[in-house]
């Protein structure tokens, strides 16, 4: 994982995004948070409160930028996915869309409907368009 990736931010992120996201992932792995957990928690904490402490140094450091754009890839970090994967897994994706839309296939249109409460509707629909008709849940029904 790279050091962006262990800070939450992005690669071109400002100094003080930097620091406000190390101050967020500071507080949320501090192992003294986890002195009544068990030894396994403790130590996930420590190491992670760690990876970030070398993040953040690494980051924070105007000196050598080069360093900081990348870090050397842990056993963690999963193998690029090749494009025959990709292509296999859009594929999958799409056949599985296909049999489950399948039954709706002689719909053209998809209309969703927020829940807007009635009282406020009636008030836009009364300032913006007075010459709509509302549609109820049960159908249409002239207002």
């Amino acid at each position: 994982m790279n050091h962006y990736d262990v800070l939450g931010v992005r690669p071109g992120a400002s100094p003080h995004e930097i620091e406000l996201a190390y101050r967020s992932r500071r507080g949320q792995y501090r192992p003294d948070k986890y002195a009544n957990a068990d030894a396994d928690t403790l130590q996930w904490a420590t190491d992670k409160m760690q990876e970030v402490n070398a993040a953040y140094a690494a980051l924070s450091n105007p000196d050598n930028p080069k360093s900081a754009a990348s870090s050397p890839p842990t056993h963690n970090d999963p193998p690029p996915p090749r494009a025959t994967e990709a292509r296999s897994a859009r594929a999958s994706l799409q056949e599985f869309s296909h049999a489950r839309l399948a039954p709706y296939a002689g719909f053209s249109r998809s209309y969703f409907a927020p829940r807007i409460p009635v009282k406020k509707l009636s008030a836009a629909r009364g300032n913006y368009a007075a010459d709509l008709r509302m549609v109820c849940k049960t159908g249409p029904s002239l207002a």
